[in-house]
């Protein structure tokens, strides 16, 4: 018997054979799933903040680099697939919906200028505005708030 700082030490061997390699293998398995599984909560995590960061920010001018690189300090491709995955839309696609989501409220709720929303969605070109409203809604800003004017007295 050897001493190893005042215990008891015998040199031992390892038999393999008493660890199935089946069970190694369901081990790391699992382990791995455990893994994947993290990954995708973090993913999901990150994605569901990004989309509530554009949900406050869309009046903002947020570009997807800015937003990956400076906010979330991501590689912007990846930012943009993650929002893909869950949303279904790309990013530009998504802020454009938020942003006309907005637009489309005001013009309905409220007494303020196109000028003055398109500002507030974000906009500073107001052309680009009406253009892109136009595309989305099939109609100006202008026309869309006649025609929901016209719909709320009948």
């Amino acid at each position: 018997i050897d001493y190893c700082y005042g215990t008891d030490y015998q040199e031992r061997t390892f038999d393999e054979s008493l660890i199935p390699t089946e069970k190694v293998a369901v081990d790391t398995r699992k382990i791995k799933e455990q893994e994947s599984l993290i990954g995708e909560k973090d993913a999901e995590n990150t994605v569901q903040m990004v989309i509530d960061y554009i949900r406050l920010n869309y009046n903002n001018d947020i570009t997807l680099k800015d937003l990956a690189e400076n906010v979330f300090f991501l590689n912007g491709s990846y930012l943009s697939h993650l929002l893909k995955i869950k949303t279904g839309k790309n990013y530009l696609t998504y802020l454009t919906e938020i942003r006309m989501e907005k637009a489309e409220e005001l013009l309905r709720e409220s007494e303020m200028t196109v000028t003055e929303i398109a500002g507030l969605c974000g906009y500073n070109d107001i052309s680009k505005f009406i253009q892109v409203f136009k595309k989305y809604y099939g109609k100006t800003p202008k026309r869309y708030r006649e025609d929901a004017d016209t719909k709320d007295t009948i």
